[in-house]
């Protein structure tokens, strides 16, 4: 059975963070709610530096040590997936519009 959570939530970062860093912080605030929630969950991304950093046993980022540990905690609960950058993936664009509050109107197929 597939359960789609519809949830938004924004949170605001420092003004010296960046982009890398903020992915790196939705993708840690996710594996958190799935750990919270005891659910399987599949994560997508089209963050390439992010899953590189989760990969990497060399990283002195404490954004990027405590989103592995969490990661790690979770186990086989959550997965994730590198998709291309807004390549007219309509789920994409969707996403991207709910984030700036856009409205758009056109069906999705899943």
């Amino acid at each position: 059975m597939q359960i789609f959570v519809k949830q938004y939530v924004s949170f605001k970062l420092g003004v010296n963070n960046t982009v890398f860093q903020a992915e790196l912080a939705a993708t840690d605030f996710a594996v958190r709610w799935v750990l919270e929630n005891k659910v399987k969950f599949v994560f997508f991304t089209d963050s390439q530096s992010s899953i590189d950093a989760l990969r990497s046993s060399r990283s002195r980022s404490e954004v990027v040590i405590r989103a592995k540990e969490n990661f790690n905690l979770a186990g086989g609960q959550i997965g994730l997936a590198w998709v291309k950058a807004h390549a007219s993936n309509p789920v994409i664009e969707l996403a991207v519009a709910a984030i700036q509050g856009v409205k758009m109107h056109f069906p999705i197929r899943v």
